[in-house]
This record gives C-alpha cells, structure tokens and sequence, in this order.
C-alpha cells in the first residue's frame, strides 16, 4: 500500500472526491466519497451538542445573565435560554455575557413560556444591539449573533 505522503495532493475537493478509511464493520480499509462523508456528518451531528442549555423560571421582574449557569460560566457556547415564568411578567432583563469572553458567530437562542411585556438587555461591553426585541409572547423564541468585527450582536 502506498503511504500518505506518496501520494499527489489536490487543491480544489469535489463531492465526487473520494477518502481512504478504515471499515471497523468490514475489518478492512474501505473508500468513500466526499458527498457520504458530509451526509453522514449532517445525520449524525446533534444539535444538543451545539449547545449550552440554561434554564430559568422568574416570578417576577428578572436580571438574567445568559451563560451563568448557577456558578458556571460557560460564555464561550452557544446558549439556549429557556425561560419558564409562571406568568406573564411586565419586565425583565438579559444580560449578555462580557464582551471579552464572546467569541464571533456565537449564538443565544431565547425560548419564554409567558408573555414578558417590556425586555431589555444589557450589552457588557457590546457596541450596539441590533434588532433586539423589546417584548417576547407566550412561546415566543427569538436567536441573537455576535459578530466581532462590529462588535455587535444581531437579531437574525
């Protein structure tokens, strides 16, 4: 078999592009296209792995820091907040993490329960907030995205 390093190197990949593996259920090395590798990348990925779930369920007017999960600071992730108030609430806060720790194209996924009638953020350092929503309905969801260069988070 020819080693690795024999072999000519390509610098534009197509689909059709085929990749030597080894088959653990076939016992022996195996050949597969670009197209099979990404397929199986796309079904096999889980979006909870993306993911640094946090939780929070206010009674009343709220300050919630996205990304402190009790004492753990997990800035850095993405983050889907779920918020489950018991009711609707007439005001509360999202505070997002420092500046220094967010990291471009991170994302924060918002999910609320209940109505909360006026929402504000607080931006820790981020020039502006573009597109922010100012309430959230029952069920309502909404995604932030930071972009470093602008340093700024997004609404998309």
């Amino acid at each position: 078999m020819t080693t690795i390093n024999q072999l000519a190197s390509v610098d534009t990949l197509s689909t059709a592009d085929q990749l030597l593996l080894y088959s653990t259920a076939n016992g022996d090395e195996r050949r597969t296209s670009l197209n099979s590798l990404l397929t199986f990348i796309n079904e096999n990925a889980s979006p909870s792995n993306l993911n640094t779930k946090q939780y929070a369920s206010p009674a009343t007017g709220f300050s919630i820091q996205i990304g402190l999960i009790g004492t753990v600071q997990s800035y850095s992730d993405n983050i889907w907040l779920i918020i489950t108030p018991a009711g609707t609430l007439a005001s509360g806060t999202l505070v997002l993490p420092p500046v220094a720790f967010l990291v471009d194209q991170q994302e924060f996924l918002v999910n609320s329960t209940q109505t909360i009638t006026a929402l504000s953020f607080t931006l820790n350092g981020v020039t502006a907030g573009v597109g922010l929503p100012t309430t959230i309905l029952a069920n309502g969801v909404f995604r932030l995205r930071y972009d470093q260069q602008t340093n700024n988070i997004y609404r998309i």
